[in-house]
């Protein structure tokens, strides 16, 4: 029996798919090399970072360095004397909360179950306190997206972010950074949710991709 060869169309389809591919993976890869390398940390901040009075300013400065366990133990203490000062349920509280969930997922710990509880406070202190249109709540919404795409629930990823996105372009109009950052998280979750099927060499069933089994697209 002869063996059915590969047409034209299937050879020029896979080498577009692998092509688009390898450009995915040079592209993460340059931005691993822009983004500041993480400390050779264990899991556990540092002692001098302990020692240091707690600041939003410095635990902003610490995951720009991507000095994530530091920032997360910053972040709790700051979490800290902001509850006590002003309550649980306060903006200030809400605010620090929006640094300690980016700190949790930045820091690969979207699946704990504590990153999204932490997420879903923010938005809800802020929407209490603000609306459910207001600019500062973006942040929160955007993080608590995050967490979601990190955890591979997908749906509650994209809800997010679409919010995100439509208030911050109420606010600061359709070119703004953080409508596009929005709009790259968005994109991260529709990369993930793709699937489609690719002719495979001498089989008349076809393969089918699943998204998830190539590099994940890094959120901002």
């Amino acid at each position: 029996m002869k063996r059915p060869g590969l047409h034209l169309r299937d050879t020029l389809f896979i080498f577009v798919l692998s092509f688009f591919s390898l450009l995915s993976s040079a592209f993460l890869s340059a931005s691993d090399r822009d983004t500041p390398p993480a400390p050779p940390a264990t899991g556990a901040a540092s002692p001098k970072a302990s020692q240091e009075k707690p600041s939003s300013e410095h635990i902003k400065q610490l995951l720009h360095d991507g000095a994530w366990p530091d920032a997360e133990a910053e972040a709790r203490r700051l979490l800290t004397e902001a509850e006590s000062a002003s309550g649980s349920d306060s903006l200030e509280a809400a605010r620090v909360l929006d640094l300690l969930v980016e700190t949790l997922w930045r820091g690969k710990k979207a699946r704990n179950p504590e990153a999204r509880a932490l997420a879903e406070r923010a938005v809800t202190i802020k929407e209490r306190h603000l609306g459910s249109n207001h600019p500062d709540l973006a942040t929160s919404l955007k993080n608590l997206g995050n967490v979601c795409l990190l955890s591979d629930d997908l749906d509650a990823a994209a809800a997010g972010f679409q919010r995100m996105i439509a208030i911050s372009e109420a606010a600061m109009g359709p070119d703004h950074r953080e409508v596009a950052n929005g709009l790259n998280n968005l994109a991260a979750v529709a990369y993930q949710k793709v699937t489609f099927p690719v002719p495979f060499p001498f089989s008349s069933v076809p393969f089918r991709f699943s998204r998830p089994q190539f590099p994940r697209m890094t959120p901002l």
